[in-house]
């Protein structure tokens, strides 16, 4: 007899990150603006920008904390009204 295990991975790239913090964006969102919307946003745009998702793997609690920001204030992710850049972190030049 065989049995199997469901198991259930998580995306740990920061695209899954965003995406399974949907509900904390949904909270400190205006209630005009669509959580579905801000993730695909914020998922867009770390997938067009290599730098971005580099700076967002090397640390993603900085990119959450960005988002929930950005969330905060009812703006959109990586448009005039909000930039997301990739740092360089201390001590780097």
């Amino acid at each position: 007899m065989t049995t199997t295990q469901d198991v259930t991975k998580r995306d740990s790239s920061p695209t899954g990150l965003v995406a399974q913090y949907a509900a904390d964006f949904a909270t400190v969102l205006p209630a005009t603006f669509k959580p579905e919307t801000f993730v695909r946003l914020a998922q867009g745009t770390l997938g067009s920008n290599p730098k971005l998702m580099a700076a967002a793997e090397a640390n993603p609690r900085s990119l959450l904390v960005a988002l929930l920001e950005a969330a905060r204030l009812g703006h959109e992710p990586a448009t005039d009204e909000y930039y997301l850049v990739a740092g360089l972190g201390p001590g780097r030049d």
